[in-house]
């Protein structure tokens, strides 16, 4: 397992179901966790990021926290090759960004003019004014697939 990759999305055959409360994705029979998911990948299942703790079997998966959203059944999973050593508690805020992305004038006045995986940001000061804050992790040109993040990291 690589400490980084670059797909910044990629489909995982199959659905999941989760549940409140619980750190277990259950798959479902098309599910193939073992081949498509490594431990401390990122995935995106019913809107929400979370990461993975360890994949179990071919239809069963731990993530690194308890699911906080409700109940759902037969979601599409998405992963995202975001850098390994990121805390889970920070993994919302990691974005790949390519070579496209890095040229758009709105993403370069964020500080995400960089190609490769950056954390980033954004909070408003003690006088009103909306501070980006942009934190290069890993820089290259190579990062492939758009993952929906296009209100943070523009396309065009």
């Amino acid at each position: 397992m690589a400490l980084w990759g670059k797909r910044d999305s990629y489909a995982i055959t199959g659905t999941a179901n989760v549940v409140q409360g619980s750190a277990t994705v259950t798959g479902n029979a098309t599910a193939t966790f073992t081949t498509q998911v490594d431990a401390a990948d990122s995935l995106f299942i019913n809107g929400s990021h979370v990461k993975v703790a360890t994949v179990n079997a071919a239809n069963n998966m731990t993530l690194a926290t308890s699911w906080a959203a409700a109940n759902a059944s037969n979601q599409t999973i998405t992963g995202q090759d975001s850098p390994k050593y990121v805390p889970y508690t920070d993994i919302a805020n990691v974005y790949g960004v390519d070579l496209v992305e890095a040229k758009v004038a709105a993403n370069r006045a964020k500080g995400l003019n960089t190609p490769g995986w950056n954390r980033y940001v954004t909070y408003t000061d003690m006088h009103g004014r909306t501070r980006h804050k942009t934190e290069n992790l890993v820089v290259m040109k190579g990062i492939t697939g758009d993952a929906s993040d296009d209100s943070v990291a523009a396309d065009s």
